[in-house]
């Protein structure tokens, strides 16, 4: 089996990002949904423990907090992803026309996670 090429290296990091900028946007929604049931009761509410409630809610801020400073560190990622891989397909190098499909295919999708992360 031929080792992967510089262009499938770089296609599979934009995907892997994207997997994990979708992992964490789908924690972000969660975490805040979990912190409305905390503030408002419903399933999963806080019982009238006296102190409890403040103390989950100020922690489940504290972890939305969390997930969305992974962001900006992320967007960098992707950006960096996305300039390497065009650097890969404007080389000159020969490549397999269905690795610059999946290429173009996958700067596309991270260019417009990009934006929509701005």
């Amino acid at each position: 089996m031929a080792p992967p090429s510089q262009l499938s290296i770089a296609t599979s990091s934009i995907d892997r990002l994207l997997k994990e900028e979708s992992s964490y946007r789908l924690e972000l929604a969660h975490q805040q949904n979990h912190l409305e049931k905390l503030q408002f009761g419903g399933p999963g509410g806080v019982e009238d423990v006296p102190g409890n409630s403040e103390f989950l809610v100020k922690q489940q801020k504290q972890a939305i907090e969390e997930t969305k400073a992974v962001f900006g560190p992320l967007r960098e990622r992707i950006a960096a992803a996305v300039e390497t891989l065009g650097t890969t397909l404007k080389s000159g190098a020969p490549m397999d026309d269905k690795q610059v499909a999946a290429a173009n295919d996958a700067m596309g999708r991270a260019k417009a996670t990009y934006y929509s992360m701005g």
